[in-house]
């Protein structure tokens, strides 16, 4: 008989073993099928218990594991709740150190309001330690409430300790208590705020030494094995002895039910009813309306309290059902009426959307076929994302790539993955989102843009840990500079991601969603390389907003944004919001900004650096005025045409800068309290003998922290940056000062320069460099002192400083301490008669034998040229060698 593809899969995997990890693709190709149909049978076999998925990249199949008795190996016990999020794992990994630590582990508290699981997740911590061979399968787990003898001093110290026979009246007979009851296993201490001060003090020796000592005379020591867990609802701060606190290495917090995020506690509320579902041997179909009603629900008693709604309102629907039906609809009409909060209960309406809950499949939200970076194609899109950014392909061609790529995205997501059991409760909230964007900045929608941009989110927030933290920092750097490309669209994703993080806690794979977003508005949106950035900028609340939102709804496109001004805004805090606006947008193709009051009409002059295409400023804004202004830009009228015609019909006053061009900088750093820059600076405007390009010198600090964000890439074009330590700035070309006579120094300046000077003026250039930059004539820029022979006396204490370090210096390095040592004897000389800086005595603490051989090293150049070298001279030193070499300076 032939054998179906399911059973051809399965002796696949029998075939291959235990230990063979294998992927889709490969398992489709071995079968000759498509990647799709194999993927989909793989999931299957998950199901059925037959496979093991691993949530790697790619995901990995093997066969499921059996133990001896030939029954399948169990699963993690922390893995319900460790599904559940990120914050949730995080708990878990202290429970997981807690039970592996050597010896009694690590004592934990667990805490939390009543009914948000802390027995529960004291047992399965016992059950981990089980699992895991840290104790017997045979290791006992007892449970003390301390309520229970809170008023009771003496019987609680019998319980916990044991007691001999005549301890007390009544006993009559040695009794063992929790602890040694609890030995090589658990002791949970429920309620532990209750436990009276003489209570915790007993603990102390038990914690500290693993000794007890049973209540009477005679009695002996025992020494134990008990890992001890302790859970209150109370802040133990106010309640327990400080050095009973110091004593708990390990505290977690449970959050309440309503604390947590929505996808979070839908998580929860599928685990619940699937444990319904087990329990009467059903499957549910759960009313969207039902599942809304939970998700807010705050009443007392947390998960505990929901978990007996959710048992009730099963039982009620198999009672008024028919058991042989596949799915028991669970309606409002099954919710427990004592349980219902009025203000947070939705109105019942008609329900056409369920939440199918399976008692044999752990898959509530979706199944994927392939791996989210095959579904959304992450790998291309970052690289067409890069290339744009980096102008190596035009708008026209980005725009064109991208409108292929969402159109692959969105057929996937759209007929590929199937509707999933909380696309109900996220379509609602997408689709006022996506309202509230239309009615405010023209943006249509449709009911398909409804539909990807929930399974989006549902797909994201199912794998809501793939993104490794290379990727994600990949991902945020790519987001800024497609928004400085694309404001309009980077805009709507900032807009769209932080309502769905108000209405729904959503909060997973931020950086990746926010890209996705930007290119799915880019599809969606005209083509915004053709617009000018229009701006509208009022006094009084929500003018400027409505006139802009107005504009753009009736021509459907994103065209304005709006300040709107409380009356007593000042002009220059105007100039401050609108400078910040025009950093974070492309003004190569014009700004054009609409106010309401003729004072505000001269700030073109205070921001008009920022702006390197035309800019139009055009006061006594009117909605009839924006609605033409709106119109002349769609018709892609030249700025200064769209000014004319606007003051021609609205009886107004304009004010037009025409586009200047920034002008061209090189920037020379170095570390602060340097004055070899200067020096650096005066060589190079003499090599380049004019002023197309200016020299200046500037903060190493500032580059180093702020990069391409600095403000001095907003006033000049800057061709390149020498530095004479270690330095990298995105898009900018860095050299540093060795490297300025070399072959890379000479491309560099062929690269930088071809477009302003010819080949004929660069050589010449890049002659006079290689002139001027030679150590001897560096030197011979000092006034006083002879270069000849400060080089040799600055060359001596080199030598000795290696010497007495024991580091062979690199030749950057050695130049560097060259220039620095011998400008610092000729300034020292200068300043002989002034008081010595005594500023650095914390340094001078913190690095004594650094100072005490730099002093030593240079104790011959203080005799020659009769100067004190103080320690402010040295820390700059220290500075010098510490970029080149850490391990001297630590």
């Amino acid at each position: 008989m032939r054998m179906t593809n399911k059973e051809r899969v399965k002796q696949f995997f029998t075939d291959c073993g235990e230990n063979c990890e294998v992927e889709a693709g490969v398992v489709a190709e071995a079968m000759g099928m498509k990647r799709n149909a194999a993927s989909a049978i793989l999931n299957q076999l998950v199901r059925e218990r037959f496979l093991t998925k691993h949530k790697t990249k790619p995901v990995l199949f093997t066969l499921r594991l059996k133990n001896d008795a030939g029954e399948d190996t169990e699963e993690d016990v922390f893995k319900d709740i460790a599904e559940l999020s990120y914050d949730m794992e995080q708990v878990l990994n202290k429970c997981r150190l807690s039970a592996s630590y050597p010896g009694r582990g690590l004592p934990i508290m667990l805490l939390g309001p009543s009914g948000v699981g802390k027995s529960m997740l004291a047992e399965k911590i016992y059950l981990y330690a089980r699992q895991q061979n840290i104790i017997s399968a045979t290791a006992p787990f007892v449970v003390l409430n301390c309520a229970d003898y809170a008023n009771n001093k003496e019987l609680l110290s019998s319980v916990l300790f044991g007691y001999k026979k005549g301890a007390f009246t009544g006993a009559n007979k040695d009794s063992a208590g929790l602890l040694e009851k609890a030995d090589q296993g658990y002791l949970l201490l429920d309620e532990v705020h209750r436990l009276p001060p003489e209570g915790q003090e007993k603990l102390f020796r038990y914690i500290d030494t693993g000794k007890i000592t049973p209540l009477g005379d005679g009695a002996e020591e025992k020494e134990l094995n008990v890992k001890l867990i302790f859970a209150t609802t109370e802040n133990i701060d106010n309640v327990l002895l400080e050095t009973f606190i110091r004593r708990i290495p390990l505290t977690v917090t449970i959050p309440s039910y309503s604390d947590r995020s929505s996808n979070e506690r839908m998580k929860i509320i599928h685990n619940l009813f699937r444990q319904e579902a087990k329990i009467l041997n059903c499957n549910f179909k759960v009313s969207s309306n039902v599942a809304n009603n939970l998700l807010t629900f705050k009443g007392k008693g947390n998960i505990g309290t929901l978990k007996n709604i959710i048992k009730i309102s099963c039982a009620n629907a198999l009672n008024r059902q028919n058991r042989t039906e596949d799915d028991i609809e669970v309606a409002m009409q099954d919710l427990n009426v004592q349980y219902s909060v009025k203000d947070h209960l939705l109105k019942n309406g008609s329900t056409s959307q369920w939440i199918y809950i399976n008692r044999d499949s752990e898959d509530f939200l979706l199944q994927s076929l392939d791996s989210i970076d095959e579904i959304l194609q992450i790998n291309f899109m970052m690289s067409i994302v890069r290339k744009f950014t980096k102008d190596k392909i035009s708008y026209d061609k980005f725009s064109q790539l991208n409108k292929k790529l969402m159109e692959d995205i969105m057929d996937y997501i759209i007929y590929e993955i199937e509707s999933s059991s909380v696309e109900a409760v996220y379509k609602d909230y997408v689709e006022n989102i996506l309202r509230f964007m239309q009615s405010n900045y023209g943006i249509e929608y449709t009911g398909t843009s409804v539909i990807v941009l929930t399974k989006l989110l549902i797909l994201l927030s199912r794998n809501s840990t793939f993104v490794t933290e290379s990727e994600k920092n990949s991902l945020t750097e790519l987001k800024a500079r497609l928004g400085k490309k694309l404001y309009r669209q980077s805009k709507m994703a900032e807009l769209f991601y932080k309502m769905a993080n108000q209405t729904m806690d959503y909060n997973a794979n931020e950086e990746l969603l926010k890209l996705m977003l930007i290119l799915f508005f880019q599809c969606q949106m005209d083509e915004e390389k053709y617009y000018y950035n229009a701006l509208i900028i009022t006094h009084g609340y929500s003018t400027a907003s409505s006139i802009a939102s107005l504009v753009n709804q009736v021509y459907s496109s994103y065209i304005f944004d709006a300040f709107d001004m409380p009356y007593h805004t000042s002009k220059k805090q105007i100039i401050e919001r609108v400078r910040a606006y025009l950093k974070k947008v492309d003004t190569s193709s014009g700004v054009i900004i609409l106010v309401d009051m003729g004072s505000v009409l001269n700030i073109a002059e205070d921001v008009s650096d920022l702006v390197e295409g035309n800019l139009g400023i055009i006061n006594n804004v009117t909605t009839q005025m924006a609605l033409d202004v709106g119109n002349e830009l769609l018709q892609k009228r030249d700025i200064e045409a769209v000014l004319k015609t606007t003051v021609r019909y609205n009886s107004t006053a304009y004010h037009f800068v025409r586009k200047k061009e920034k002008e061209n900088a090189v920037l020379v750093c170095c570390m602060k309290g340097l004055e070899v820059a200067d020096k650096i600076c005066e060589l190079l405007q003499s090599c380049f003998d004019d002023d197309k390009i200016l020299i200046m010198q500037y903060d190493y600090e500032k580059l180093l922290k702020k990069g391409i964000n600095d403000e001095i890439f907003d006033l000049y074009n800057v061709l390149l940056v020498i530095s004479t330590n270690e330095l990298e700035i995105q898009e900018t070309e860095v050299l540093l000062l060795n490297e300025l006579i070399d072959q890379k120094g000479y491309e560099t300046l062929n690269h930088i320069l071809k477009n302003i000077y010819s080949e004929k003026k660069i050589n010449l250039i890049s002659e006079n460099i290689i002139k001027s930059f030679s150590l001897r004539n560096i030197m011979s820029q000092l006034t006083i002192l002879n270069p000849e022979i400060i080089m040799d006396d600055v060359g001596s204490a080199i030598h000795q400083m290696e010497l007495e370090f024991k580091a062979k210096f690199s030749p950057d390095l050695k130049q560097m301490l060259y220039m620095h040592l011998g400008i610092m004897a000729e300034r020292l000389m200068k300043q002989r008669d002034q008081e010595p800086m005594n500023t650095f005595a914390e340094f001078e603490e913190a690095h004594k034998n650094f100072c005490e051989i730099t002093k030593k090293c240079l104790s011959s150049i203080e005799k020659r040229y009769h100067v004190f070298v103080n320690i402010r001279e040295i820390f700059h030193i220290y500075n010098i060698i510490e970029s080149k070499i850490k391990e001297i300076c630590e």
